[in-house]
């Protein structure tokens, strides 16, 4: 049963020492986290994340011609890649089966980040019962926000949030640090709010992530990313390869419109 959570809003304040012990969970709803579950949802083989695009193109090479390449930079794709990073664009048809590359500007930057982890796993609104539950399983775990251009984004605090509150409630003993208790304390500002029928969503749209993505019209995305419990599937990283694939083989479609408070 998880003991202690540590929060970092954004990938420049995490320390090695940080992630050392330590379950981490990578949060970027908006979009890389949410993008990578569906991916994997909908069949791909296994994610290879990469920080820099030029390494992406010399991976995607290496790996062979069935592999897809996608990414973003400054929210759109990049030139000469498959897909951008919209969750919506890896469907079935396009990921079943298939090596994806992916690479980009936040969230798996803040993988790079993570290799002194015990664990790595991706967490979303998506899927977050599945990561509160895997988290049991660890005594000391961190969320790891992606933010936006190393800034900080209320779509990531508010799941750090989500998840330090279900943990909390399954567990009062949980201690949680200062940026965890912030994180919380937003989350409960608003939840009442979607209790009443507020969406999620709206909560995105104005955030520092969500404005950028508004911008580009990619408003389908941020209602996307904002459906709680969609899937039961927990993207992790192999550290030792840094392949992404999933925990479990358990995937629970939930009809996209569902809204649930976690």
């Amino acid at each position: 049963m998880t003991k202690e959570l540590i929060v970092r809003f954004v990938p420049t304040s995490i320390q090695e020492s940080d992630t050392i012990g330590r379950c981490v969970v990578m949060a970027d709803i908006l979009r890389a986290s949410s993008t990578i579950i569906q991916a994997l949802a909908n069949g791909a083989a296994a994610i290879y994340p990469q920080a820099e695009i030029e390494d992406s193109r010399r991976l995607a090479s290496e790996l062979g011609a069935k592999t897809l390449i996608g990414g973003e930079r400054n929210g759109q794709i990049v030139a000469g890649f498959d897909c951008g990073n919209s969750p919506l664009e890896y469907t079935t048809e396009k990921v079943s089966d298939r090596k994806v590359v992916l690479c980009t500007t936040n969230g798996t930057f803040t993988l790079s980040l993570c290799r002194n982890a015990d664990r790595v796993l991706i967490g979303a609104f998506t899927n977050i019962s599945a990561i509160c539950e895997r988290l049991q399983t660890h005594e000391s775990a961190m969320i790891a926000c992606a933010g936006t251009n190393r800034m900080v984004t209320d779509e990531d605090v508010l799941f750090a949030g989500a998840v330090a509150s279900k943990l909390v409630l399954q567990n009062p003993s949980v201690k949680l640090d200062d940026a965890a208790k912030i994180a919380a304390d937003r989350w409960q500002s608003i939840n009442s709010q979607l209790s009443e029928g507020f969406p999620l969503w709206e909560w995105f749209a104005q955030s520092h992530g969500g404005r950028n993505l508004v911008k580009l019209n990619y408003e389908d995305d941020i209602q996307y990313c904002s459906q709680i419990d969609l899937l039961d599937l927990v993207p992790e990283l192999d550290i030792a390869s840094w392949v992404i694939k999933p925990s479990s083989q358990s995937v629970n479609v939930v009809s996209p419109t569902s809204q649930k408070t976690p």
